[in-house]
Parts: C-alpha cells; sequence; structure tokens
C-alpha cells in the first residue's frame, strides 16, 4: 500500500508527463518541422511515458520482496531506460544529421543526473542499508523533472523571442 507522500508523487509524475505531451504537441503545432528540438521533445515524451507506466509495477516490486535484488531493479531499470534514452536522442540526431542544440545538451544532462540521483540513493541502500537520503531522492528527481519541463517550454518559446527581437532590428 502506497504512502499518501508516495500517492501523490506519483500523481505529480503522471502530470508532469501530461505537461511533456502538451508541450511536445504545442512545439509541433507551433513550429511544423523536423529538428534538434522536436526530435529531443518526442523521444522525452515517449521515454516519459515509459518510466510513468513502469514506475508502479517497479515501486511495487521493490516494496514487496525484501533483500537488495529488488532495489537494484528499481534504480537500474530507471539509470537504463535513461541512458538507453540519451543513446537513442544522440543517434536521431546523427541519423537525421542534426546539430545538437543547447535545449538537447540540457535533456541529456538532466538524464545524466537522474542517473547520478539513482545511483547514489541506490548505493546508500545497498552499502550503508539506510534510507538518509530518501527525502533528498524525492525532491532531486521531481527537480530534475520540473527542470525537463522548463526546457521543454524554452523549446517552444525561445525561437519565438528570438525570430521577434532579430526582426525589430532589421
Amino acid at each position: 500500500m502506497l504512502t499518501l507522500v508516495e500517492q501523490q508523487l506519483l500523481r505529480f509524475g503522471e502530470h508532469i508527463v501530461l505537461a511533456y505531451v502538451f508541450c511536445w504537441l504545442l512545439y509541433l503545432f507551433a513550429y511544423r518541422r523536423a529538428d534538434s528540438n522536436s526530435v529531443t521533445l518526442t523521444y522525452l515524451v515517449l521515454f516519459s511515458l515509459l518510466m510513468s507506466y513502469i514506475t508502479p509495477y517497479l515501486y511495487t516490486y521493490a516494496v514487496n520482496n525484501v533483500g537488495v535484488v529488488p532495489k537494484a531493479v528499481f534504480h537500474l531499470a530507471f539509470c537504463a531506460i535513461q541512458i538507453l534514452a540519451m543513446c537513442v536522442i544522440r543517434i536521431n540526431h546523427n541519423y537525421f544529421r542534426l546539430k545538437m542544440s543547447k535545449m538537447t545538451l540540457a535533456v541529456i544532462y538532466l538524464y545524466a543526473s537522474q542517473v547520478f540521483i539513482h545511483l547514489i540513493r541506490l548505493l546508500e541502500k545497498v552499502v550503508f542499508g539506510t534510507s538518509e537520503l530518501a527525502l533528498f531522492y524525492t525532491h532531486a528527481i521531481n527537480t530534475v523533472n520540473v527542470m525537463l519541463l522548463i526546457v521543454c517550454v524554452l523549446c517552444i518559446v525561445l525561437p519565438r523571442v528570438i525570430s521577434s527581437t532579430n526582426e525589430e532590428y532589421l
């Protein structure tokens, strides 16, 4: 059974995925082009939906089973998905011969930071057997998710701002 805080965090995760989808659709309708940001936002949405879908199953497995292995499966599954997301974004940029935008690099760095956060939390569970970093872990993952949402919004807003300021001085 999930605690109230865990239920709220799960709902927050579901809502942030909806926000990613909204930003992705807004970007596609606003710009209608295949560029670095559209590729990145597409895979951000796909991998976020995947992680949102498997989170309850992984969490239930990790909580209902004793030992280190279920906890490792929980954290390493997210690490694997995020590393895969970074690789897929990079491979698609190479395939379509796109230069990686600053927003794409920001998404990759944020995914890397989430991998680091998961590994730190797993290390704490395995080596020390404590839960001292549980609150830090929860807030750090949610903070990175919000930062990913900010990057999504910047993907939409920045090209408009840059193009409008360029037109003013012509």
